[in-house]
């Protein structure tokens, strides 16, 4: 059992201790809740149900400490943001800092791969609020404006996609070939996002 001084506690009662990322690089170890994952997400719910050994470990014999549930190919950050999301809790001004904290994207990758856009609905609009609509345009890299379009396109948020597509548009234009240098987030955007990119770069006088 890892050292509670190390655990960020999602559900206080939860049965499930996720270890989340790579140890070489960046790792959380949050306690959360078999039942409120399960229900939340069908991902989840099959990773836990009878077939899989981490539901196999669940259904074992007593035990007091936490099934340990390691999650290498995750964000930990973005992890951590979800699972709060999903377990309900009452902390905008917390979830507020995790978000400017981190890679948008990361986040909508987490949320894309646990199929849980639909039950996180309202959540991601407010995320994407705070990300994009309450903060300065000039403040902004070509980073963060790809990684939101992307994020947005993946997530099915058409505001917020609209809104990152014309600014990135309209303010990174000297920037565009940093996008050669982003495989993961060129992949998830649309053909005709790129081709308007493309034909920006090469009008450029």
């Amino acid at each position: 059992m890892s050292d509670a001084a190390d655990i960020e506690v999602v559900a206080p009662d939860g049965d499930l201790l996720l270890i989340v990322g790579d140890e070489k690089k960046m790792q959380k170890k949050l306690r959360v809740s078999s039942h409120t994952l399960s229900s939340t997400s069908p991902v989840f719910k099959a990773m836990f149900g009878p077939h899989f050994q981490e539901g196999q470990q669940l259904r074992g014999p007593s035990n007091r400490d936490p099934v340990e549930i390691p999650l290498p190919d995750d964000d930990p950050r973005a992890m951590v943001l979800v699972c709060h999301l999903l377990h309900g809790r009452q902390s905008p001004t917390e979830d507020e800092k995790l978000v400017y904290q981190m890679d948008i994207f990361e986040v909508a990758l987490i949320i894309d791969k646990y199929r849980v856009v639909d039950v996180l609905h309202w959540q991601i609009r407010g995320v994407f609020s705070h990300w994009l609509f309450d903060l300065d345009e000039d403040g902004y890299t070509a980073f963060s404006f790809v990684s939101t379009v992307a994020a947005a396109y993946l997530l099915n948020c058409d505001d917020a996609y609209n809104r990152a597509t014309a600014c990135f548009i309209n303010h990174c234009e000297d920037e565009i070939t940093e996008l050669v240098d982003l495989p993961d987030m060129i992949n998830t955007m649309p053909a005709q996002v790129l081709r308007e990119f493309y034909h920006r770069m090469v009008q450029r006088p």
